[in-house]
């Protein structure tokens, strides 16, 4: 039987004997994962778009984050290359940004297990989006986090490509420049 759910995510190892791992990722449909470069984590969000779930690849949830607290469809989430940064995108023309950071992830067996605990409440704090970005005039866009997450690039529908320079210490994203794509609304 296929027992494969909208809210579940399964991990296989191919090729290899080791058994897939299957989770519950959302009490909702999934609408987007994403696997980080260094293969160590996996993204989820529902369709809700309110909630942002990092995971390790054996499936223990690591951490929560708030994207917002309306519902929002989100239309591209990824993984900085360093896989240090985690970018969101919504249709309420925003991205936001959330830093990995290791060392509160992996902080230790007893605040790990008060984290995880916690997470689960409905009554736990979230930790909102380091940074939050609003993209003007467009449908749809995208967003990535470029240069060691030094650098958010968002491209629109329209072919419209915004570079920021990302200050983590003011949680601030300095506008930089702007391309146009001419021929990218006629792929889109």
């Amino acid at each position: 039987g296929n027992d494969m759910r909208m809210n579940s995510v399964t991990v296989m190892t191919i090729p290899s004997s080791i058994p897939s791992i299957t989770f519950e990722a959302h009490k909702t449909p999934i609408r987007f994962v994403s696997l980080s470069n260094n293969g160590k984590y996996i993204a989820t969000v529902s369709i809700k778009g309110t909630i942002i779930r990092l995971w390790s690849i054996d499936g223990q949830l690591l951490k929560e984050s708030r994207r917002g607290i309306t519902p929002a469809d989100i239309v591209h989430m990824s993984f900085s290359p360093c896989s240090e940064f985690l970018c969101v995108s919504s249709n309420h023309f925003t991205a936001h940004i959330f830093k990995i950071d290791e060392n509160k992830i992996h902080s230790g067996t007893n605040s790990d297990q008060n984290s995880q605990s916690t997470a689960n409440s409905w009554l736990s704090f979230l930790p909102k989006a380091n940074i939050t970005v609003t993209v003007q005039d467009a449908k749809t866009f995208s967003s990535f986090i470029l240069n060691g997450g030094t650098v958010l690039c968002t491209v629109t529908d329209k072919g419209v490509c915004n570079i920021y320079d990302i200050d983590l210490a003011s949680s601030k994203c300095n506008f930089k420049s702007k391309m146009i794509i001419p021929n990218i609304a006629k792929i889109a």
